[in-house]
């Protein structure tokens, strides 16, 4: 019986952290962002962070891509109307795999969604 009432556990805490990682959603101060892509390439982080650096910086001048570390990059695309970015960035090397080179990328927005942004972080990929 108490192995049963563990394996239960187990597995309820486990789809409960499971749910909690894929969300679509992220809070970023008091709002909720939305996520607007989530996808894999082929480039290293750094690749991708430097030409992600560059053609935001022609979208808005305020745009930034910094460093956490070699394999974690974060940036933001500022908004024009309040303290609050209007998108956030993340470029990191995924968990699974470490031994290939290739970056996940993560993008949220508030709303309401400016997809030219969108566009503009795609050229990279």
């Amino acid at each position: 019986m108490k192995k049963l009432l563990l394996l239960g556990i187990g597995i309820a805490t486990g789809l409960s952290l499971s749910a909690c990682g894929s969300t679509g959603t992220q809070t970023v101060g008091q709002e909720q962002y939305i996520k607007t892509i989530d996808q894999r390439t082929d480039k290293a982080p750094t690749a991708l962070a430097q030409c992600l650096e560059l053609s935001l910086k022609e979208y808005q001048a305020s745009s930034y891509m910094r460093s956490d570390t070699v394999d974690i990059w974060r940036g933001a695309v500022p908004s024009g109307d309040s303290g609050q970015p209007q998108a956030t960035i993340d470029v990191e090397m995924p968990s699974y795999g470490r031994g290939q080179i290739h970056a996940h990328l993560k993008v949220f927005q508030r709303e309401p969604i400016v997809e030219e942004i969108n566009e503009v972080i795609r050229t990279c990929l």
